[in-house]
């Protein structure tokens, strides 16, 4: 395994990057490089990394994880993760451009019809909002425990891209 191990600057540096987090006051497409930074050197950050990540009580899991998911990605990586990724299989049962499954509603225009929060929450919490004609309980997996948060981060970003032609 590589060392990860920071210099006691460097990790003096990540730990006041880590407070500015937990005060809302990075860049919201650096969170989850931080977050994943912090886990890997594996000492004291780590709790202070838990808490950011971890469900705020009363709240969602989107709205809790959305601050470190909903900004970033790549919408290249995202493509592959949607075509490719094999323990989601979004093909399986969404379409786009034609191509897949009919279980799911088509994902051609789907960044024109939901704002980057809603795909999260649909990624994520699938039974929270049923699309309309797909009955009352989504047979859709939620995603979190099958993709990496980047891989996560980095769909969002796929989706959001994903604009109707027709406004």
């Amino acid at each position: 395994t590589p060392n990860t191990a920071l210099s006691q600057s460097a990790n003096q540096e990540l730990n006041g990057l880590l407070d500015q987090m937990n005060k809302d006051s990075v860049a919201a497409g650096l969170r989850l490089d931080l977050i994943e930074t912090a886990l890997a050197t594996g000492d004291a950050n780590s709790a202070k990394v838990a808490a950011l990540m971890s469900p705020k009580q009363g709240t969602s899991l989107t709205d809790s994880l959305s601050p470190n998911l909903l900004s970033g990605g790549d919408a290249a990586r995202g493509r592959e993760v949607l075509m490719y990724q094999s323990s989601a299989a979004c093909l399986r049962c969404h379409a786009i451009a034609g191509v897949g499954g009919h279980a799911g509603p088509a994902l051609d225009g789907v960044g024109s019809r939901l704002d980057r929060h809603a795909i999260l929450q649909s990624l994520l919490e699938p039974q929270a909002v049923i699309t309309a004609g797909y009955g009352t309980i989504s047979a859709m997996p939620p995603m979190g425990p099958l993709l990496t948060p980047h891989e996560t981060r980095d769909l969002v970003a796929y989706l959001a891209s994903l604009k109707s032609a027709q406004k």
